[in-house]
Protein backbone atom coordinates (compact mmCIF):
# COMPACT_ATOMS: atom_id res chain seq x y z
CA UNK A 1 0.00 0.00 0.00
CA UNK A 2 2.75 2.30 0.55
CA UNK A 3 2.79 4.65 3.16
CA UNK A 4 3.07 1.68 5.76
CA UNK A 5 6.68 1.82 4.43
CA UNK A 6 8.28 3.20 7.55
CA UNK A 7 9.79 6.89 6.41
CA UNK A 8 8.34 7.16 3.29
CA UNK A 9 7.23 10.71 3.35
CA UNK A 10 9.73 11.96 6.22
CA UNK A 11 12.13 12.72 3.28
CA UNK A 12 9.56 14.46 1.04
CA UNK A 13 8.80 16.97 3.63
CA UNK A 14 12.31 18.59 2.08
CA UNK A 15 10.26 19.70 -0.58
CA UNK A 16 8.37 22.40 -0.09
CA UNK A 17 5.48 21.81 -2.03
CA UNK A 18 4.68 18.17 -0.67
CA UNK A 19 4.96 19.47 3.04
CA UNK A 20 2.77 22.78 2.09
CA UNK A 21 0.19 20.05 0.60
CA UNK A 22 0.90 17.98 3.95
CA UNK A 23 0.18 20.81 6.33
CA UNK A 24 -2.91 21.91 4.38
CA UNK A 25 -4.04 18.51 5.04
CA UNK A 26 -3.38 17.99 8.49
CA UNK A 27 -5.30 21.04 9.41
CA UNK A 28 -8.79 19.79 7.71
CA UNK A 29 -7.66 16.37 9.57
CA UNK A 30 -6.92 17.82 13.12
CA UNK A 31 -10.62 18.05 13.38
CA UNK A 32 -11.18 14.80 12.98
CA UNK A 33 -8.23 13.80 16.02
CA UNK A 34 -5.47 12.84 13.45
CA UNK A 35 -2.31 14.62 13.31
CA UNK A 36 -0.70 13.80 9.58
CA UNK A 37 2.30 15.53 9.94
CA UNK A 38 2.96 14.26 13.35
CA UNK A 39 2.26 10.94 11.76
CA UNK A 40 4.60 11.05 8.75
CA UNK A 41 7.22 12.33 10.36
CA UNK A 42 7.62 10.42 13.56
CA UNK A 43 10.64 8.04 14.21
CA UNK A 44 7.71 5.56 15.91
CA UNK A 45 8.20 2.11 13.37
CA UNK A 46 4.66 0.95 14.45
CA UNK A 47 2.89 4.28 13.68
CA UNK A 48 1.09 2.67 10.68
CA UNK A 49 0.26 -0.47 11.93
CA UNK A 50 -2.87 1.47 12.71
CA UNK A 51 -4.95 0.80 9.91
CA UNK A 52 -6.39 4.42 9.81
CA UNK A 53 -3.30 5.72 9.55
CA UNK A 54 -1.77 3.96 6.49
CA UNK A 55 -4.58 4.92 4.36
CA UNK A 56 -4.61 8.24 5.81
CA UNK A 57 -1.52 8.66 4.63
CA UNK A 58 -1.59 7.03 1.51
CA UNK A 59 -4.71 9.44 0.47
CA UNK A 60 -2.79 12.46 1.97
CA UNK A 61 0.64 11.09 -0.69
CA UNK A 62 -1.84 10.42 -3.47
CA UNK A 63 -3.54 13.99 -3.11
CA UNK A 64 -0.05 15.75 -3.56
CA UNK A 65 1.00 13.57 -6.26
CA UNK A 66 -2.46 14.17 -8.42
CA UNK A 67 -1.91 17.85 -7.86
CA UNK A 68 1.71 18.05 -8.93
CA UNK A 69 0.90 14.92 -11.70
CA UNK A 70 3.82 12.77 -10.45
Amino acid sequence: MGSQWYGMAKDLMAVKPFRDSILQSNTYLERFGIDLYKMLTSDDETTFCNTINSFVGIAAVQVWRRMWRL
